[in-house]
């Protein structure tokens, strides 16, 4: 039932922070029993007469990974799949972050060196010649700062 399921977790206000430009209570929650497989996370929850949902992160134990990994049927399972499956739909993402995997349907942000070995030669060096720039200002910029 609901109220045994939020009895299953110890929850704490964490903070009070800004989100979507809606100040909003920060509540942490883990189960009560740190052997059990339950969710942990935080619960951001507007600070009003209307005290809805603003946002929710989940973290999924890797404990509770390894035993899906281990024993993916049975009593030693974690998530059993068709759960894991029903779980993925409804929160509209990849089984791989129900069950603890990195989502590997995300685009991955390129990192500045992989921008840098993308440019030519003379782009290169013009980054260079552009970097060597910015390090004379910042010791300019340094140096006035301590006069």
């Amino acid at each position: 039932s609901t109220t045994e399921a939020i009895g299953f977790y110890h929850y704490y206000i964490q903070d009070t922070i800004m989100v979507e430009d809606e100040r909003c209570i920060d509540v942490a929650f883990l189960p009560n029993n740190t052997q059990d497989f339950g969710f942990s996370g935080h619960l951001f929850i507007t600070d009003n007469n209307l005290n809805q949902v603003k946002r929710a992160v989940l973290n999924i134990p890797n404990s509770t990974y390894s035993r899906y990994e281990r024993a993916p049927e049975g009593p030693n399972s974690g998530i059993p799949l068709p759960a894991a499956w029903a779980m993925a739909d409804e929160l509209g993402v990849s089984i791989d972050l129900v069950v603890g995997r990195d989502d590997i349907d995300v685009q991955r942000a390129p990192t500045l060196d992989d921008r840098v070995r993308r440019l030519s030669r003379s782009g290169r060096e013009m980054l260079d010649d552009f970097m060597q720039y910015l390090e004379f200002r910042e010791a300019a910029n340094a140096s006035q700062d301590w006069k």
